[in-house]
């Protein structure tokens, strides 16, 4: 197996950060023991690794009465990683800044659809960053959007793709690593649609105005990788 069982695993960091925390507090955890199955790819960018921490930090505060606020929660979760903070509030859409600690929910108004595409091999996020870290800044290289009109024609539930200009300033070093997210993203680009890197890769997106057209999209793209198509529920 590929899970590391010593420091590197973030559930066993993030039990033994709450279990301290809950000490403070005078409460006692008990022995814990946790399964853990995983369905989403490894080193996809697809914060598999961040919602497996999010996790226990609230069933063991809920199961062992560990009586830690949402807001030490969080504190926790910004401690142990950038993008867990994400996953304890569980909501569709969510604006998130500083360094993913700092989510702030926003307003839903219809169910967005995505193809979501992964090659056959993984990127460690360490190498990703470091890679963006030793690149020059691109001058030319188009700035990233304001999010305030997006978010306003999501919560009008009207299509933003008309204006969508997807960036993700990872996905130049990422596609550096590994040619296959540039040929994944060639791909998706040929099929007209607007398609950006997930986190910091390997997994691509695209973005899709439709269930059927998700569906078709990824029967299309079945034959040279893995494809799934999801839905993020509506808030409304």
């Amino acid at each position: 197996s590929r899970l590391p069982t010593n420091s590197d695993n973030l559930i066993l960091r993030a039990v033994h950060r709450l279990r301290q925390a809950a000490d403070l507090r005078g409460r006692r955890i008990p022995g814990i023991q946790i399964e853990l199955l995983k369905r989403i790819p490894w080193e996809a960018g697809l914060g598999g690794g961040s919602s497996d921490a999010a996790a226990p930090l609230v069933a063991v505060n809920q199961l062992c009465n560990a009586g830690l606020t949402p807001a030490d929660l969080h504190q926790l979760a910004a401690e142990l990683g950038r993008d867990i903070n994400f996953f304890l509030e569980s909501v569709p859409l969510a604006l998130c800044r500083g360094r993913g600690e700092q989510v702030i929910p926003q307003p839903l108004g219809r169910p967005l659809w995505f193809v979501l595409a992964h090659p056959h091999i993984g990127l460690s996020t360490r190498d990703v960053f470091r890679t963006w870290s030793l690149q020059p800044v691109d001058q030319s290289a188009a700035a990233p959007q304001q999010p305030g009109e997006l978010l306003q024609r999501l919560a009008d539930g009207v299509s933003p793709l008309s204006c969508l200009q997807l960036y993700n300033a990872l996905q130049c070093p990422a596609a550096q690593l590994c040619p296959e997210v540039r040929l994944l993203l060639r791909r998706l680009h040929g099929y007209g649609l607007t398609a950006a890197l997930s986190g910091s890769g390997s997994a691509c997106f695209a973005w899709v105005e439709s269930a059927r057209l998700a569906r078709r999209m990824a029967r299309a793209l079945r034959a040279s990788a893995p494809v799934w198509t999801c839905v993020a529920c509506s808030s409304v």
